[in-house]
């Protein structure tokens, strides 16, 4: 965060002394003071790895990304289950570029192999660099003819990780908790009707944290005895600054960028997104409180009560009572 306040420093309306301080704040003192503000999850819960036919027709990747060619992507899905894989509900489809950070996140219904794929092709028009390259899990959702047959269509070259090594997507994965976990949390979303707010806030979401927000990249790892030593820039950047000081870009792509940054404002933009937060959590406790009112309509009770008074609290007390 220390990194991109310069950033935000230009949109902020304050006075010149607090701007001052904001300027010489350290790292620790910023998570201090943010320290009540974090969220603390739950334990996720992995959904289950379907098996596919197409397995033999896509390339596994092991060995670790060396490019800085942006359109290496990373894609993964999550599942917003609430704990329990049983039933429908919404899943989000994550995909991360490797060389810069760019982060695209689209809201699925079921997981389904022609949801996948509109999900794909929505960040595919979204992404501001040409798509070369797709990694994903053994899902089914990527493993299949539709999803096959469509990066074959636009010559986008598609691997996938080894069977239960995690570390194989760690770029995603690690979106999964920042992008996704950050903003959603662990609740359950079974209602289709959300899907439509749902993409409008994680569109917003996406584009926030792409122009705005710094990320850190890894320069070097290597192997000392038993531990794995990595090393980081001093310095952190915004995937949208990545993109644009990569000079891997062409002219059209380098204009939408720099256009969504002149025609964006941090602060204008998260309001944005908590008007939108507002309205999706909104939503989806008034179709909530829908199910219930239908649950105690099927079971023939009140949706004011939890029981229907007993015959014998309706009969008039008796002469001896009083």
């Amino acid at each position: 965060m220390k990194d991109m306040l310069p950033i935000w420093l230009n949109y902020l309306k304050t006075t010149r002394e607090t701007k001052r301080q904001l300027g010489v704040i350290s790292a620790s003192t910023i998570d201090r003071l943010l320290k009540d503000f974090k969220v603390q999850a739950g334990k996720k819960i992995l959904p289950p790895k379907p098996a596919s036919g197409v397995k033999a027709l896509v390339e596994i990747r092991a060995k670790n990304w060396d490019t800085v060619q942006p359109g290496w992507t990373e894609v993964d899905t999550v599942a917003h289950c609430g704990g329990d894989m049983g039933g429908s509900f919404i899943w989000t489809l994550t995909s991360v570029d490797v060389a810069s950070g760019w982060t695209e996140l689209r809201a699925i219904w079921n997981r389904s192999q022609h949801a996948s794929l509109q999900g794909l092709e929505s960040i595919y028009h979204s992404q501001p660099f040409t798509l070369l390259g797709l990694d994903s899990d053994n899902g089914g959702e990527f493993l299949n003819y539709h999803v096959y047959g469509w990066l074959k269509e636009k010559g986008i070259h598609q691997t996938r990780s080894r069977p239960y090594f995690k570390n194989d997507q760690a770029y995603v994965e690690q979106k999964n908790y920042t992008h996704v976990r950050g903003l959603l949390g662990y609740d359950r979303l079974e209602h289709q009707e959300l899907l439509p707010e749902l993409n409008e806030l994680l569109s917003l979401w996406s584009l926030w944290k792409n122009l705005y927000c710094v990320t850190m990249k890894q320069e070097s790892c290597h192997r000392e005895g038993s531990k794995q030593v990595r090393r980081h820039s001093k310095k952190s950047y915004t995937p949208a600054q990545r993109l644009l000081d990569s000079g891997k870009l062409n002219a059209v792509d380098k204009k939408r960028i720099k256009t969504h940054l002149l025609e964006n404002d941090p602060f204008q933009l998260k309001a944005a997104i908590r008007l939108k937060e507002d309205e999706f959590w909104s939503k989806r406790t008034s179709l909530m409180q829908r199910d219930d009112d239908e649950w105690l309509a099927s079971e023939g009770r009140s949706p004011l009560r939890s029981e229907q008074p007993s015959e014998a609290s309706k009969q008039q007390p008796t002469q001896e009572a009083l």
